[in-house]
C-alpha cells in the first residue's frame, strides 16, 4: 500500500486533528506527521530524495514524517525523514511526506514514474512497463476502454473483444486484437462487455 500524507487528519466530527494519522493509524504507516508546511509560495520547492535514487518534489505541502517502527526511505534536506517503509501483517505500507500524485500533476516527467515504479516494486506489487495502462469504465450494455502508452517506446496489447467503435487513436494501429501505440499515445474505443 502507497499513502501520500496527508492522511487520516480527521478526528470522528470532521474536526481536523492535532495528531495525524489519527485513529492509531501510525501502527499501519510505521510513522506520523511531526510537521506539515505549506510550500506554495517556495521556490525551489523541498525535494524528498530516495535512498534508492529519485526526487519527489513537495507540492503543496513538505511532510516531516516521525518514524514510529517504519524504516526511513527518502530524506529532507535536513535529514528528516520524507517517505518511510512499514512491514505490517503480510504487506508493506509506504507513507510519503511528498504527493507522488501532485508533483506529476499538469506536467511529464518520465523520473517520477520511475519512482512509482520503485515503490510498488519495493511494496512487492510487479510492474509491468511493456504494456499500455488500461481504464475501465462499464455499463450496462458495454464498456468504454481508456488505453495510454505512458512509456518512451511502443506498447502492445491483446485485447479479449474487438472493439464495437473506435473513439480516439490518433496514430494507434489495430491488427486484428492485437492493438499498438507509439509513445503518447491514447486509444479510447466502445468495447463490448469483457470478463475481468
Amino acid at each position: 500500500m502507497i499513502v501520500e500524507m496527508p492522511f487520516a487528519c480527521r478526528d470522528a466530527n470532521t474536526w481536523g486533528s492535532m495528531r495525524r494519522p489519527k485513529h492509531g493509524l501510525e501502527d499501519l504507516l510505521g510513522c506520523r506527521e511531526r510537521e506539515r508546511v505549506c510550500t506554495d509560495a517556495m521556490s525551489p520547492l523541498p525535494v524528498a530524495k530516495f535512498e534508492t535514487g529519485g526526487e519527489l518534489e513537495a507540492s503543496r505541502w513538505r511532510t516531516t514524517l516521525e518514524p514510529q517502527g517504519g524504516k526511513i526511505i527518502a530524506r529532507w534536506a535536513d535529514g528528516s525523514a520524507a517517505a518511510v517503509e512499514n512491514v505490517y501483517g503480510k504487506g508493506k505500507v509506504l507513507c510519503l511526506g511528498a504527493n507522488l500524485t501532485l508533483a506529476c500533476w499538469a506536467k511529464w516527467d518520465a523520473a517520477k514514474l520511475g519512482i512509482f515504479e520503485g515503490l510498488l516494486g519495493r511494496a512487492g506489487v510487479p510492474c509491468d512497463t511493456q504494456s499500455p495502462w488500461v481504464r475501465r469504465r462499464r455499463g450496462p450494455d458495454g464498456e468504454v476502454w481508456f488505453v495510454l502508452n505512458v512509456y518512451d517506446h511502443v506498447a502492445t496489447l491483446q485485447l479479449p473483444a474487438a472493439p464495437k467503435e473506435v473513439w480516439v487513436s490518433p496514430d494507434g494501429s489495430l491488427q486484428g486484437l492485437r492493438l499498438t501505440l507509439p509513445p503518447g499515445e491514447t486509444w479510447v474505443a466502445q468495447m463490448p462487455l469483457c470478463p475481468g
